[in-house]
């Protein structure tokens, strides 16, 4: 029953925001970004067209001196590095399951709505992601759980379930110690690169935003528990995660995922005659821009005006810097 709604609600918003953009299917495993050599099923996959490559059930992903961008569920990404490789078992959005042969994988969960589960299996043991958050999981011997933020349950056979949580690790070859902190000032590549392409995605959400806001393009039709979309941004040739209200969750400081509302307070808010001689910003926008909350925004904490992300030129650059260009 939960697969056709969610099926039936992507439908619906397709057809709202049509004449905008386009958003993805409803499963897991479209492959948004690819940066050297990557490979599916052993053949080199390339970008045809105007369409983005999707995984089916079964396929394997591998990267050899390359990266690659796979879509979740919405607002959900895995990233994997340089000599990476991992097979999608479960497209479907609420049991989505990955398992992870080798390399260094990173995933970034924007939200886990009820009754939906993301698990990763690797070397004997399975992951469930417990809450959003950032995780980072080495799939060579012996292996290991990083938890920049959000909480895991790692089950083994044989061994009672172990939670690891925000800041902390746990390599396989010392379970018996359990999860330990580490360093989260120190980082790793694919974390820096999963970064940079967090940011230039916040950049064209906030178009897409812009976009939306002023086609008037609701989506009260959606009822399949998430709290945004996929959208498809034309004019960066990307997707980006569109909050229904709000902001969007990101794990990276600095960087504000906007929804139309959000974005129509810190852009094109009225403005109020004090009475006074001055003009003053209502309070929608004044909170915005001081960092307070909004009840327009339905409660979210607002973030600076600072702390958006510039505008960047569309396409611009490839590479860690660049975006995902259609091929």
């Amino acid at each position: 029953m939960r697969r056709l709604l969610l099926a039936a609600s992507a439908a619906v918003v397709l057809s709202a925001a049509a004449s905008a953009q386009s958003i993805v299917s409803a499963k897991a495993g479209l492959v948004h970004l690819m940066e050297g050599d990557v490979r599916i099923n052993g053949v080199t996959a390339e970008q045809k067209g105007d369409e983005f490559l999707s995984l089916k059930e079964g396929d394997i992903l591998s990267t050899g001196r390359g990266r690659a961008e796979v879509l979740l569920n919405a607002g959900s990404y895995l990233r994997v590095d340089e000599k990476t490789s991992f097979k999608l078992v479960s497209a479907y959005l609420e049991d989505t399951r990955l398992e992870l042969l080798s390399g260094v994988s990173l995933i970034e969960i924007a939200e886990l709505p009820k009754d939906t589960a993301v698990t990763i299996a690797f070397l004997g043991s399975n992951v469930e992601l417990k809450k959003r958050g950032l995780y980072e999981f080495t799939a060579d011997a012996p292996g290991k759980v990083r938890v920049y933020d959000g909480e895991v349950a790692m089950k083994s056979e044989d061994a009672l379930p172990i939670r690891v949580a925000k800041g902390k690790e746990i390599a396989f070859d010392k379970l018996a110690i359990g999860p330990v902190k580490f360093d989260q000032t120190v980082t790793t590549a694919l974390y820096r690169w999963g970064a940079r392409r967090a940011r230039y995605i916040a950049q064209a959400n906030e178009a897409a935003a812009r976009t939306e806001g002023n086609s008037r393009v609701t989506y009260s039709a959606l009822s399949s528990g998430y709290r945004g979309i996929w959208t498809f941004n034309p004019m960066f040739g990307m997707y980006t995660y569109l909050p229904f209200s709000g902001y969007g969750y990101s794990p990276y400081s600095g960087i504000v995922l906007y929804s139309p509302v959000t974005v129509y307070l810190r852009y094109a808010a009225p403005v109020i005659n004090s009475g006074f001689g001055a003009s003053a910003p209502d309070m929608g926008r004044a909170a915005v821009a001081s960092g307070g909350s909004s009840a327009v925004s339905g409660g979210a904490p607002a973030m600076p005006a600072a702390a958006a992300p510039a505008m960047a030129t569309p396409n611009a650059g490839g590479g860690d810097a660049g975006g995902a260009r259609r091929r």
